[in-house]
């Protein structure tokens, strides 16, 4: 009997130490800077996603869109079906969908007006909430990188996400390529290594089929004293690529290379590539 009950004394003591040990990390969490990419939700056209169960923090979500003036808005739902974060007014103000007469239009497509943040560092009560996407065109691909920076309870943080494999994309175009198509067959975040040499005016395009275009820049070569060299100018911006068959317009005789590759691991913030 002694021995037994000595049995059920030590297996008290473990649960006991098991439990404090929980208790212990998810106390831990709370406050802490945690930047827990919890969801990567990536789609076309308009969409309403599952409900999901957050715990009381501050949050940030990263959306994308290609082309990047094709996103009307995005929201986050609360169990109500109440908008708690829209960034519909800011979508407006910074990716306009149409400009004054006169503006140049490549603006609106621009690689630089890809990523509009929903919220940044918004706090959110611990609840069920649901993600809305509301688009302005079938075609519009996009992504939300949906971002737990820090808990403000005891309440256990999700788990961060397994980011998918990284496709065989590796992409190499320029003035001698015959063909300038290319297919990108998982939507997600890519390197796209633009660079060309002025010498007259240039302006490239990365166009998909039924969906949009995405502008990687123009310019125009300014005169030089003879015999001056002038080397190329290079662009190397990580941008969103939605799924599909793509085709490279480059409107120049000047020298110029494309090159697109997956990009890979942990990007700061909690934001991230396809897995190394």
């Amino acid at each position: 009997m002694r021995a037994r009950g000595l049995r059920l004394a030590l297996g008290r003591a473990a649960l006991l130490t098991l439990l404090g040990a929980s208790q212990a990390c998810q106390a831990s969490a709370q406050g802490r800077q945690l930047d827990i990419n919890y969801a990567t939700t990536s789609g076309i056209g308009s969409t309403t996603g599952a409900s999901v169960t957050l715990p009381h923090g501050r949050y940030t979500f990263f959306t994308y869109a290609d082309p990047p003036n094709c996103l009307q808005s995005v929201a986050l739902l609360d169990h109500q079906g109440k908008p708690v974060g829209d960034d519909a007014t800011q979508r407006v103000a910074t990716v306009p969908a149409s400009f004054p007469s006169g503006f140049p239009t490549t603006t609106a497509n621009s690689l630089s007006m890809q990523m509009v943040p929903t919220f940044v560092q918004q706090e959110l009560q611990s609840g069920v909430y649901r993600l809305k996407v509301s688009a302005g065109s079938v075609g519009c691909a996009w992504e939300v990188e949906q971002i737990l920076n820090s808990v403000l309870s005891n309440e256990t943080p999700p788990k961060p996400i397994v980011p998918p494999s990284a496709p065989d994309v590796n992409v190499f175009l320029d003035n001698s390529s015959a063909d300038l198509h290319f297919r990108i067959p998982t939507a997600g975040m890519y390197e796209v290594r633009w660079s060309v040499t002025p010498c007259a005016k240039y302006s490239g395009d990365l166009i998909r089929s039924n969906g949009g275009t995405v502008h990687l820049g123009d310019g125009t070569a300014a005169a030089m004293p003879p015999g001056s060299f002038v080397g190329p100018q290079t662009s190397d911006t990580p941008a969103f690529l939605g799924a599909g068959d793509w085709t490279a317009h480059m409107a120049t005789m000047c020298f110029w290379q494309l090159q697109v590759t997956p990009q890979r691991g942990p990007n700061g913030g909690g934001t991230q590539g396809f897995s190394r």
